[in-house]
Order: C-alpha cells, then structure tokens, then sequence
C-alpha cells in the first residue's frame, strides 16, 4: 500500500527516499536513502497547522486495511519521531504487515513551526491523522509519552476531523493534562506501561481506563529499557486483537 501520488497536489508534499526520487524534491529535509527491515521508507510534507509537517510513511509489502498513526514523545526532552520506543512500534506493524505513519510535531526535526504544548501537538495528531485515513486503511493511533497525551487529547478536541478505530497508548503521561478528558466510548483503548514508570502509577491508569485496557509490564519504567522484546509482543499482541 502506498501514499498515492495525487496527494502532492495539496495536503502533503512526498518524496521517496531512494536512489531515483519518483518526484521533483520539493523544500528542505533528509536527502539520504533510508531503508529499514527490508523497507523502504518515504519521507512526506503533511500540511499542519503551523506550515508543513515532516512524516515518514512506510508501505507494507502486503496489502492490509489496517494503518497505523505513530506520536513521538516529548519534544523538549530530546523526544522526535526516530525514539527508540517508537521504533520497536513501526517494527512491530512493518512485521505484521501494517503500513505506518510517524510525524515529527511543529518546531521538531525539519517541521515548520515552533515546539508548543498538549494542544499544538494535538492539532498535529489531527493533520497526520487525515492524511492517513485518506491513504491508508483501518487508522489507528498509537502514541507514547506526551505523544500518546497528545493523541488522547486530539481524541476529545471539539475540533473536527479524523477518529481512529483504535488506540494503544504506551506510558501515557496523563500528568501532563489539567483535567483527564471523557473517553469515548465507541473506540477501543488500550495501554501499556511498566510497574515502576516514574511518570504515571499503575494504578492511576487502571483507574482510568479500566483494568481490562491496561498491559502491565513487571520491572519496567518509563523508558522501558531492557524490555524491547516484551514491549514488542505486547504490542503486537493488541495488534492482533488477541
């Protein structure tokens, strides 16, 4: 599955990254040839609320309804779309056969614009999300960090535009919201986060979202450090459905 190239028109502008560009390079970004797991990956220019915004679009060799949206952490703490986290994610989807979509929010890496706070970065969620659901498939989010924060928020925006039909928050860090917005009720959550993050306790995401939404990691923190491989078949477990 692959961005079509009608897009260029004007929501987003693309490049391929790859030796022989299937479009004329349009503004300023990352000219090397990036390849990942056997992939490759196109860099594309969503159109955000603060100018455009740098995106990473990784086709799946096999043809699935289902995509995913991914939100990277915190942009004042070093946090872009290349985390660590958030690549054991994109892994996880490639490896199933689920195209991917991770943005870098306004002011971060070659997007236009200045770093702001939950909201900015929601409106942001909400670009990238159009921009999947009209060229991918079933969208899903995911984000980690703020970027699962910013998704949850872009979730309960008055704002219109696009609804996942699914959501995995990995270590949401729901302090950073002055008031814990409604969940919907018609779209399905689920989260994964370690016993001993510093950020948010276990039991304030049970309560939350409910004991049933909530995957526990044992031992791990925040970063989840040591603990790719469980982090990746939990996420690919939800994934799944099973």
């Amino acid at each position: 599955m692959a961005l079509g190239y009608e897009a260029l028109s004007d929501p987003i502008r693309r490049k391929k990254l790859a030796v022989h560009p299937v479009k004329p390079w349009i503004g300023q970004g990352p000219s090397q040839i990036e390849k990942r797991g056997g992939s490759v990956v196109e860099e594309i220019w969503i159109k955000g609320p603060q100018g455009r915004i740098q995106a990473h679009w990784r086709p799946s060799a096999q043809d699935r309804s289902k995509a995913l949206l991914l939100c990277h952490p915190h942009p004042q703490f070093g946090g872009t779309m290349n985390d660590r986290v958030l690549a054991e994610c994109d892994d996880v989807a490639f490896g199933m056969g689920i195209p991917s979509l991770k943005f870098n929010f306004a002011g971060v890496g070659a997007s236009e614009g200045v770093v702001g706070g939950i909201d900015a970065a929601a409106a942001d969620v909400k670009a990238a999300a159009a921009v999947l659901d009209r060229n991918g498939g079933e969208g899903w989010w995911m984000g980690y960090s703020f970027g699962a924060v910013a998704a949850l928020s872009a979730l309960a925006s008055d704002v219109p535009g696009s609804k996942p039909k699914g959501v995995i928050l990995v270590a949401p860090a729901l302090s950073l919201l002055p008031d814990l917005p409604v969940l919907p009720g018609n779209i399905p959550f689920f989260v994964i986060s370690g016993t001993e993050d510093q950020f948010v306790s276990p039991e304030t995401l049970t309560g939350y979202f409910g004991v049933s939404s909530v995957a526990l990691i044992e031992g791990a923190d925040h970063f989840f450090s040591g603990y790719d491989e469980i982090l990746s078949k939990t996420m690919c477990r939800l994934l799944s459905g099973t």
